[in-house]
């Protein structure tokens, strides 16, 4: 995604402010700046154990009174 020119994918992986999902991107250069960024402990890297958003959602947290309109 582009804005003003600017690469926001690359910008928010190097912030460490989003996951790389290489399930459907294979951007070689998205990965390398999320290693990066997990190796400096930046944004979520900086959790110990931080959760996949695809993993968070299957394990059923969505569930709940704050959430009564998902399934």
């Amino acid at each position: 995604m582009l804005l003003e020119k600017r690469d926001m994918n690359l910008e928010m992986r190097e912030e460490g402010m989003a996951w790389h999902y290489t399930h459907y991107d294979h951007n070689k250069r998205l990965g390398e700046v999320e290693k990066e960024a997990r190796e400096n402990r930046i944004g979520l890297w900086s959790d110990p154990n931080p959760v996949a958003p695809w993993d968070w959602q299957a394990s059923g947290r969505l569930k709940g009174p704050a959430n009564k309109h998902r399934k």
